[in-house]
């Protein structure tokens, strides 16, 4: 079902799409996009570059510290990059195609790589943004713009916990698709530039105690 739908009056309005089921966000973008699964990836380091693949390409920061590829409890498809301490922010820059689609499993954690309840926040860098509740390692969120999207920050800053790390995987970069016959499935909202939609979740019912510490390596 629709899940939301924000409007502010504008001259030039900047809408995202959001796709909370990943075969409709595929199904709703370029068939040639940057997939980064980080498989093979472990430990510290300062900066996470992807591709250039089929011309989109990415930069991925800690607002400080630096991030960390690490394993986490349930998640199928393992390692996720999130940071090496709690609270930075992943700060993603994109630097090749104009990119208008951005998906992935985005998810809280806490320093043993258990998914923690909370709230992420993606902010699409000239688009808008979107508050993620409790979701999961099997919570998708696939995004579609009208505009060329600069980057994405993704933060815990309204996580349940302050010893709370955000975590990324599966990351799809692309271009949303621009047949007429693109389609727009029921489990898609729309969110206005600049104001905050609240994608409603399954609540995550797995918890655990973290520590703001530098995590362990291995």
């Amino acid at each position: 079902m629709l899940a939301a739908l924000t409007a502010l009056p504008s001259a030039a309005q900047a809408m995202l799409m959001e796709y909370t089921d990943q075969a409709s966000f595929l199904a709703a973008i370029e068939s040639s996009y940057l997939f980064d699964d980080f498989d093979g990836e472990s430990g510290q380091t300062s900066i996470v570059t992807g591709g250039p693949e089929n011309g989109y390409a990415y930069s991925a920061e800690a607002s400080s510290d630096d991030l960390f590829f690490a394993n986490v409890t349930g998640n199928a498809d393992n390692p996720a990059l999130t940071t090496f301490t709690a609270g930075p922010t992943i700060e993603i820059t994109f630097t090749g195609a104009p990119v208008t689609a951005v998906g992935g499993f985005f998810f809280p954690t806490n320093i043993n790589g258990n998914v923690f309840t909370g709230t992420i926040t993606l902010d699409f860098n000239g688009g808008g943004s979107d508050s993620l509740l409790n979701p999961g390692v099997s919570t998708f969120s696939g995004f579609t713009s009208t505009v060329p999207l600069a980057g994405l920050s993704i933060d815990t800053q309204a996580c349940a916990s302050t010893s709370c790390y955000p975590a990324l995987d599966n990351f799809y970069v692309g271009a949303a698709a621009t047949t007429s016959d693109a389609p727009v499935p029921a489990t898609a909202a729309l969110l206005a530039l600049g104001v905050v939609g609240i994608g409603l979740r399954r609540a995550a019912t797995l918890s655990g105690q973290g520590q703001d510490q530098g995590r362990l390596p291995g």
